[in-house]
């Protein structure tokens, strides 16, 4: 598309405002959470070892999600175990593997989507 020094820099905007937006949902579900280091959610590595803790998991969770062609399963399940950890249907997890949509998906799991529109619900 752009071959240019200005699609470069576009790219590299976008890459980063995408970085920070997933960091920081991260970083509020491990605050939420209680875990004690929620500042690894903006250390690369160290988000993903923060991510299978949340799921609850831990180490060798974050090695297999590491793992080139069978890192797909062990993302998903780890999804879905968030997902679950976090009060929703397990299946609501693997959203986080369709685009776009994750963000929607990060934005609910961090700060709760879903309860303020229940709430907003339950006032009408």
């Amino acid at each position: 598309m752009l071959h240019t020094t200005a699609g470069y820099l576009f790219y590299s905007v976008v890459a980063l405002v995408i970085y920070l937006y997933t960091a920081y949902c991260l970083r509020e579900m491990a605050r939420k959470q209680a875990f004690s280091r929620p500042w690894f959610a903006w250390v690369p590595v160290l988000d993903v070892y923060l991510l299978c803790r949340v799921a609850g998991r831990g180490i060798v969770w974050t090695i297999l999600v590491m793992l080139p062609f069978v890192d797909v399963i062990f993302v998903a399940i780890i999804f879905m175990r968030l997902s679950r950890r976090l009060h929703h249907n397990r299946f609501y997890g693997l959203l986080l593997l369709v685009p776009i949509v994750q963000f929607v998906v990060l934005w609910d799991f961090a700060f709760g989507l879903r309860h303020s529109w229940e709430a907003s619900a339950a006032r009408n």
